[in-house]
């Protein structure tokens, strides 16, 4: 930690430092640990920036030094594309989603409420399939219009999503379904090739002999 708070510059305010100085202090305190977790649970130095004001060029020796590798390159996340892909990514996006809603009215930093909202997600989840970049863009998904908020069909829970992708199930109750028989409902059995069918050999069998 020694080498970090040298990255940063902290100091102690002198004893007799104004009132002012000490509540300014206390903000770059603030800022700095905010900082420092962030980077801690994988932000890059460009979203560290962003939600702190930290100076880039600090942001860039922090990350280089708790991860000792530089700063991933690249983008920050953009567009929903990524989380359609696969039903686990927008399941674990509306859990995020969730979290993010209970701390909606808490009186913190978007610093503070971004790594509460994802230490709660990671300690919620087996494995988490979002990382804190991917985290931070679901809620601005919502705000942006992107997505919006609907009631699944059959768990009436509420989930987040795309407006035009007009699915009735939220993403939990699709993957459950995916190995289920849309006739019965029962497992269906592993399939190694070929294309998956949606019933079971009884549900089969039963279509085949009505026909």
């Amino acid at each position: 930690m020694a080498s970090v708070c040298t990255v940063l510059g902290a100091c102690e305010p002198p004893a007799h430092a104004s009132a002012a100085a000490r509540s300014t202090l206390a903000r770059r305190t603030r800022r700095d640990l905010e900082a420092i977790r962030l980077t801690e649970l994988g932000a890059r130095a460009g979203l560290v920036c962003e939600l702190t004001g930290l100076e880039r060029r600090v942001a860039l020796r922090l990350y280089q030094e708790i991860h000792g590798r530089p700063s991933p390159a690249g983008q920050l996340p953009f567009s929903d594309t990524w989380y359609r892909r696969r039903p686990e990514r927008w399941l674990h996006a509306s859990i995020i989603w969730h979290l993010d809603r209970r701390l909606a009215g808490a009186p913190v930093s978007r610093a503070a409420r971004l790594i509460a909202v994802y230490e709660l997600y990671r300690e919620s989840v087996a494995v988490p399939r979002l990382d804190i970049a991917r985290a931070d863009f679901v809620p601005r998904l919502v705000a942006m219009g992107e997505w919006t908020v609907a009631r699944c069909r059959e768990c009436a829970v509420a989930y987040v999503g795309p407006p035009e992708a007009g699915v009735p199930r939220c993403p939990a109750c699709a993957l459950y379904r995916r190995y289920r028989c849309a006739g019965c409902g029962a497992p269906l059995r592993r399939q190694d090739a070929g294309r998956r069918t949606p019933l079971c050999g009884t549900c089969r069998g039963r279509e085949r002999g009505g026909r």
